[in-house]
């Protein structure tokens, strides 16, 4: 996942609090290993049925609800876009516009079929590619907080750099309170995902940043931190990379479909900067 993942489990046992932990992250690894999965979709057919895991399903379902309702500023089919944005960082460039139109022709959420019934997906345009870099974390991090809560520790906290799932609050307390890149809140059984502006790319005077405008391929320029609060990351994780495409004018359409919570602030440079070598 990139980022270091903290724990706090209230317990009657310290041996049963470190076992629930060990297990909610052995968890968390089993779901990051969807990458393996999304190369098997990648590389079939197109029109071709890919049988794949429940997990891979629940995620690429709530993905594509966030797709949708964004017009695809978020889109899970960003990858050869999203893989030639990075290729062309590493050498210190960004993408030419032909290689980037040529790319953006095998993008789009709507060529992108889920059977939850059966368990299959399927692409309809050849050279389609997945990129589950803005919603698996999220999910990972849901599914360490339903095992701790299986185990019989729903007083717990999960925290990274970027993301917060809450479980119920401490004895004798309403809500966590916690604090995420400096920014205050309470949570109680909830999610809480930051996008912000982490630099992919320069190019003169020019920094882009590492989320990709689903609609047109071009990394985002946009300065600004993005906390959404919702029932679980799997949704607000790919919610804050929409609203950072979008804008807080985009913020009442999201909150009202999902029920979630949108807080915008201003990014320093001093932010970004501190950011550039973070990847989840």
């Amino acid at each position: 996942m990139g980022d270091q993942v903290r724990f706090t489990v209230f317990s009657n046992s310290r041996d049963q609090a470190l076992a629930a932990v060990n297990a909610a992250g052995k968890r968390m690894d089993e779901v990051v290993s969807l990458d393996s999965e999304f190369a098997r979709i990648a590389e079939a057919e197109p029109g071709a049925r890919v049988r794949v895991s429940e997990e891979m399903i629940a995620v690429l379902r709530a993905g594509k609800r966030v797709s949708v309702l964004s017009d695809g500023a978020f889109d899970l089919t960003i990858g050869p876009a999203s893989k030639l944005w990075k290729e062309t960082a590493e050498v210190g460039t960004i993408p030419e516009g032909a290689r980037l139109q040529d790319a953006m022709k095998r993008v789009g959420y709507q060529h992108l079929d889920i059977d939850p019934i059966f368990g299959y997906v399927r692409f309809h345009k050849g050279g389609m590619r997945l990129d589950g870099s803005g919603i698996v974390p999220g999910f990972a991090s849901d599914e360490a907080m339903r095992v701790l809560k299986k185990t019989g520790h729903p007083r717990s906290l999960i925290e990274t750099d970027h993301r917060v799932i809450a479980g119920e609050p401490p004895p004798n307390q309403k809500h966590w309170k916690v604090r995420l890149q400096d920014e205050a809140f309470t949570l109680a059984n909830q999610a809480l995902s930051l996008r912000d502006f982490r630099i992919l790319a320069r190019m003169g005077n020019r920094e882009f940043s590492d989320v990709i405008d689903g609609r047109t391929g071009v990394a985002s320029t946009n300065r600004h931190r993005v906390f959404v609060i919702g029932r679980q990351a799997v949704d607000t994780d790919p919610i804050a990379i929409a609203l950072y495409v979008l804008g807080p004018e985009a913020s009442p359409k999201f909150e009202k479909h999902f029920g979630v919570k949108a807080v915008f602030r201003d990014s320093t440079s001093e932010q970004a900067s501190r950011s550039r070598d973070r990847r989840r």
